[in-house]
């Protein structure tokens, strides 16, 4: 939706609302999001699907601040038809800078930002199954997991020679075989915390938010810790799992980091890239990949 779109929602659900100034961001993937006087951050879901995960993470979100996370999330609040239908979600701006803006040196080797992360999930991992309601749902089933693979070899492998090929295949294949066996243990997930999501304090130098808990759910907590690796690399990973406390031993958890979870972020971008027509240096596309699988 475009902005004239998005003000007159907010007109019609929030007249009493006064607007100095409104800026889109059209990035998100899941909503079309609207800052309002730099105070505001208005959430409209662009599908039925993302309705639905909204209204799970509200739920989590609730359940989290009760448990009392040692970093700042998202307060919000609804706006709902007459349906009882999201129209939208909002919550004063978290402050700070997405970690995404920030070089890695300033977190790099920060024992504190590591120590905040690692409680953060620790509190968030540790919210009893039963405070959320549709226990069951599962993004990353088995399911998920193989139809991205034919994902990947339809649309990736084309582009990629030979030896590329076999060393993505010997990656997928691996883990999809460990995952058959479900060892593991689940727990409640934010799902998508890279460092678009991070958000870091520019004047103390400290992590201080975390936002944007859309893709959460019941599953592998090894997951949340797939974006400190991709990003950051496995140092700052094995920093973080230091401080982590969780049912299952950290080392065990970084193993599928390590394997799987810390490299597969590379493909997303890459069928998202496709998808939307841009372009991709096939040459220096996997280099990434390939020294973090070393």
């Amino acid at each position: 939706m475009n902005k004239q779109t998005l003000l007159q929602i907010l007109h019609q659900f929030v007249p009493d609302l006064s607007i100095e100034s409104a800026n889109v961001n059209h990035v998100g993937w899941d909503h079309d999001i609207l800052f309002v006087n730099d105070e505001l951050v208005f959430r409209f879901p662009k599908t039925e699907m993302v309705r639905r995960h909204t209204e799970r993470e509200l739920a989590l979100l609730k359940a989290l601040r009760k448990a009392g996370p040692v970093l700042l999330v998202p307060h919000c609040q609804e706006l709902r038809d007459a349906s009882g239908r999201i129209v939208a979600i909002y919550y004063p701006i978290v402050k700070g800078k997405s970690l995404s803006t920030i070089q890695p040196e300033d977190l790099l080797f920060n024992e504190n930002n590591a120590k905040l992360l690692g409680k953060f999930l620790s509190t968030l991992h540790s919210i009893s199954a039963s405070q959320i309601e549709s226990i069951n749902f599962t993004i990353h089933t088995q399911d998920y997991w193989e139809k991205f693979y034919t994902a990947v070899q339809k649309g990736i492998f084309p582009h990629l020679p030979k030896e590329e090929v076999k060393l993505v295949s010997q990656t997928f294949t691996s883990f999809l075989e460990r995952n058959r066996e479900k060892t593991g243990t689940k727990t409640w997930i934010h799902g998508d915390l890279s460092a678009d999501n991070i958000i870091f304090n520019e004047e103390n130098g400290v992590i201080n938010g975390i936002i944007d808990f859309t893709d959460s759910q019941y599953g592998d907590p090894a997951f949340d810790f797939a974006g400190f690796y991709w990003d950051y690399g496995p140092a700052f990973t094995r920093q973080v799992l230091h401080h982590y406390q969780g049912i299952e031993p950290s080392e065990r958890l970084y193993e599928r980091v390590r394997d799987f979870y810390g490299l597969q972020p590379v493909f997303h971008e890459l069928l998202y890239q496709l998808k939307q027509g841009q372009p991709v240096n096939w040459p220096t596309a996997l280099n990434k990949f390939k020294l973090l699988r070393k």
